[in-house]
């Protein structure tokens, strides 16, 4: 789901300089991240850290007035998936 962020500007034809873009190339960037490094055992409780860019992602596109309709939708399936997974 993080690299589906990182892409849906792109799929949408959001212009790169755009704010809601850079939220979801660095939202999605850091969700990878975090769950790569939250594979392992001493590192578990990381996860929640992507409950918290989930609920960005989700919330972030309708306070910017620039974003389309059709990404911010995207953006609040994804954050709310990646949120909902992030526990047990």
């Amino acid at each position: 789901m993080g690299i589906a962020l990182v892409f849906a500007p792109g799929v949408f034809g959001v212009q790169i300089k755009e704010t809601v873009a850079d939220i979801f190339h660095l939202a999605g960037s850091l969700i990878v991240v975090t769950s790569v490094f939250c594979m392992g055992e001493p590192l578990r409780r990381g996860r929640y850290f992507n409950v918290l860019l989930g609920l960005i992602v989700a919330v972030a596109p309708w306070f910017l007035s620039n974003s389309p309709i059709s990404l911010s939708i995207t953006g609040v399936i994804l954050g709310l998936a990646v949120a909902a997974l992030s526990f047990r």
